[in-house]
């Protein structure tokens, strides 16, 4: 496996090396060929740090082309085209070894059949794949190498990286590194790297969001206690998962939501990190969150008021939840989301405002404002989604009333 390895490190560099004369050959003009050739992830990654030498000697040496960029028949050129071509015979000269490795771990499907992977050559491909030894230009070894470059790699080939990463991130097993185990000691000392969690993250950012393939690696990533720690106490990395929640792409925004909830559910160890985050951070939190509630997307509104509820609930929050629902503005805000234009996220609020009802160590702004409103918010439970045939439902209504009824 060390020769498919090694060849692949190769055709990456070829690859790289082929993006970034097409890049710099295409008219200036030409945005939109721009964008769709552009290896932004690759760019960001290495944007806050020293550029290499060789790299900068290859990509002058791959350049121009000769080419007259002030032409306005440059994109269409010969030379333009010749580019393309290579740069996508790169791509498929690594989708094919690419293809080869995966196969070490999932078994050979070549001619559809499956065969069970072998335990010394999958031990072996791990360790090949993290040597930063055999990436003598980056030193990142080739699966960090893969990420960096992810927009470069043509779609069939993203998805083999998700799983090759994935594969070997899961197996990076934090507690036997923590109790001595030199070869776990090696894989954490790998994956646990700020450069790659900030490079995962921008994976979500325009122009070119890579976030279904950046997404799964991180939120493997994110699995780790040491690294979930990491992400959450780093602002500039947990707190902009508010906007990607928003993105304009459903698929996008979609995968940014299933990160969001790996902080905080997922996983046992990341559920206790994100506790621990929420009592230190819940002012800052919230204000952020309720933007997420009131935005105009629908689906995002949905899910963030059904996501709030499991995190009030959760018993290990207790002492965040007795906070939250003793703040008054938090209680007008479920009110006003109790009359929404749509029946869902009606329902979602109200499974939040009788969390506030319920609760019997009300504060006196609390009890104010429901004894101000309690002859209305009865009337407004007793029509309240009466078209619903759900038993719970309508007990847990019946309940509040009363509980209005006994407030004086």
């Amino acid at each position: 496996m060390r020769q498919e390895v090694t060849d692949s490190i190769q055709a990456l560099e070829e690859l790289k090396k082929k993006s970034v004369a097409l890049r710099k050959a295409l008219p200036a003009s030409d945005e939109e060929e721009k964008k769709s050739e552009s290896g932004s992830r690759e760019v960001s990654a290495t944007s806050n740090t020293k550029s290499n030498p060789a790299e900068e000697k290859s990509s002058e040496h791959y350049g121009h082309g000769g080419l007259d960029l002030n032409s306005s028949t440059a994109a269409d050129s010969p030379a333009i085209r010749q580019l393309k071509q290579q740069k996508k015979e790169a791509q498929d000269k690594l989708a094919d070894l690419l293809a080869k490795i995966s196969q070490v771990f999932y078994g050979d499907v070549a001619d559809g059949s499956t065969k069970a992977p072998d335990k010394a050559e999958v031990a072996e491909l791990q360790k090949l794949l993290i040597d930063t030894s055999l990436t003598s230009t980056t030193k990142n070894g080739l699966i960090k190498d893969l990420i960096y470059a992810l927009a470069d790699i043509n779609f069939e080939s993203r998805k083999v990286v998700v799983k090759l990463c994935t594969y070997v991130m899961r197996r990076a097993d934090e507690k036997k590194a923590a109790a001595g185990d030199k070869i776990m000691k090696e894989r954490m000392s790998y994956v646990d790297d700020n450069r790659l969690l900030t490079v995962l993250v921008d994976g979500y950012k325009p122009p070119t969001v890579t976030s279904q393939n950046c997404g799964p690696i991180l939120q493997e990533l994110l699995r780790k206690d040491v690294i979930c720690r990491k992400a959450l106490n780093n602002s500039a990395i947990f707190l902009q998962f508010f906007d990607f929640v928003q993105l304009p792409n459903f698929e996008d925004s979609s995968i940014a939501f299933q990160t969001f909830k790996v902080f905080m559910f997922r996983h046992k160890m990341v559920r206790d990190c994100f506790v621990e985050y929420l009592k230190d951070n819940d002012v800052e939190f919230f204000k952020k969150y309720h933007e997420l509630i009131q935005c105009n997307n629908y689906v995002t509104r949905r899910q963030s008021l059904s996501l709030l509820g499991e995190i009030l609930l959760d018993r290990k929050n207790f002492s965040v939840m007795m906070k939250y629902i003793n703040n008054k503005k938090n209680l007008q805000l479920m009110m006003r989301l109790l009359k929404a234009n749509s029946k869902a996220i009606q329902f979602e609020a109200f499974h939040i405002f009788k969390v506030f009802i319920a609760n019997p160590k009300k504060n006196d702004d609390i009890l104010k404002i429901l004894r101000n409103n309690k002859n209305k918010l009865i009337n407004f439970l007793e029509k309240f989604q009466n078209d619903k045939e759900d038993e719970q439902f309508v007990n847990e209504k019946q309940i509040l009333i009363g509980h209005l009824q006994d407030i004086e």
